[in-house]
């Protein structure tokens, strides 16, 4: 679960739409990232077993999705401070 959602509704609405974007899945950012959390997962995978594995994958997937979230709001908020300078 997004612990975001409750608080910025908006803004996880503008992140919403931006993560399900091609402008975002065909990032080379996005890319490499996705790359990169599919073969830490294999490492992971290689360490328990299946059933353990699939009791522990909804949880890894919320904690990459609540930071990735994180990112985006206090990229934003970075941006609006840059945006008031310049304004």
């Amino acid at each position: 679960m997004n612990i975001f959602k409750k608080r910025y509704q908006n803004v996880n609405a503008i992140y919403d739409n931006y993560i399900n974007s091609d402008e975002y899945q065909k990032h080379p950012v996005v890319i490499n990232s996705d790359k990169f959390l599919g073969e830490e997962v294999e490492k992971i995978k290689a360490h328990i077993t299946p059933e353990k594995f699939f009791d522990i994958e909804d949880m890894l997937i919320g904690i990459a999705s609540n930071y990735e979230c994180a990112g985006f709001i206090l990229g934003l908020k970075y941006a609006l401070k840059l945006y008031k300078e310049i304004s």
